[in-house]
């Protein structure tokens, strides 16, 4: 073969080369748990790893919210603080949700008449006593019925809205601190169509104000995801027989068998002896530690002492 025909060979394969080049796609390598998944995918893949929740967790308290709002007589005979308190009760039970409510404890809150309007001082050692890590209160704002301008004629068309707007604390029970607040709001928006002008009223109000509260508690719960892992974790324990320990916190809530947890004596209020104000809760004296090896019930394990000594019931214990 000639000097002359290997140079265009050579030119021609290189030119063929750039062409195909040019005309495939570039391949993007892609993380392979989320190959062959669309943007909404990987965008909600990306958003479940920024918003990760902590091994454990928290024993949350709901508390009732208050009212602020003025509303029609219609929407005034629904209770929405008491609807949308059992919408968050049932968020907690999601098996994503980082959050625990404990029925026990909720009953006893009940029970004592504590809500959202009980001092914060007392609130906060009432939820220590109980262990709880954090506790949520809450205000509904508004809830609005709103109407868009009615068409001219007989036959008419109108938009009418339920909106309802919420203010929402999480406080840390172990510190007392606030740690995250928010507003909220959602709505519910249908179209009517009125004969004879007649007097509009909102259809089936009990349903539409359980659809917002739902579509807030939504909101309120994935808004907190973040800040779980800011409250802080004490359990209790509850009885001793011979050398089993038994704990208010088990599988449900993340412990682990195997677990070394520590034993501490219960926070004590310290005050400066010339003033006789509260200076602040002194962390309780370390007692020992013990060692997970059961689980019982819906949410408590057993341990056994694995050093020190003196461990009573009542006793607080935390991760070591």
């Amino acid at each position: 073969m000639s000097l002359k025909l290997k140079v265009m060979r050579i030119l021609f394969t290189l030119i063929t080369a750039v062409l195909l080049s040019a005309c495939v796609k570039p391949v993007v390598r892609q993380d392979p748990q989320l190959a062959g998944t669309s943007n909404k995918a990987v965008i909600a893949q990306k958003e479940k790893r920024k918003f990760a929740t902590p091994d454990l967790n928290k024993r949350l308290w709901i508390l009732p919210f208050t009212k602020s709002y003025a509303t029609n007589e219609e929407i005034e005979r629904y209770h929405v603080p008491a609807i949308l308190q059992v919408e968050l009760f049932g968020e907690t039970g999601r098996a994503t949700n980082p959050f625990i409510l404990p029925t026990s404890d909720q009953r006893t809150l009940k029970a004592i008449g504590i809500d959202s309007s009980t001092d914060h001082e007392e609130l906060v050692k009432i939820a220590q006593g109980a262990t709880v890590a954090g506790f949520l209160k809450g205000d509904v704002l508004s809830v609005e019925v709103v109407e868009e301008e009615e068409a001219e004629g007989v036959l008419r068309t109108r938009k009418v809205m339920l909106k309802v707007r919420v203010r929402y604390e999480l406080y840390d029970a172990v510190s007392g601190r606030k740690v995250h607040e928010g507003e909220v709001e959602d709505y519910f928006a249908e179209t009517r169509s009125d004969v004879m002008r007649l007097t509009n009223k909102l259809s089936q109000p009990r349903k539409k104000i359980g659809l917002v509260a739902n579509k807030i508690a939504k909101k309120i719960m994935y808004e907190l995801i973040p800040y779980s892992g800011k409250l802080g974790w004490q359990g209790k324990i509850l009885k001793i027989e011979s050398n089993r320990i038994f704990i208010n916190s088990g599988r449900t809530t993340g412990i682990r068998l195997g677990d070394v947890l520590k034993v501490l004596e219960r926070s004590r209020d310290i005050y400066d002896p010339d003033s006789g104000m509260p200076v602040g809760a002194a962390p309780g004296r370390l007692k020992g530690t013990i060692k997970v090896i059961q689980y019982f019930g819906l949410d408590g394990s057993i341990a056994i002492l694995q050093s020190g000594g003196g461990v009573f019931p009542g006793d607080q214990v935390e991760l070591y």
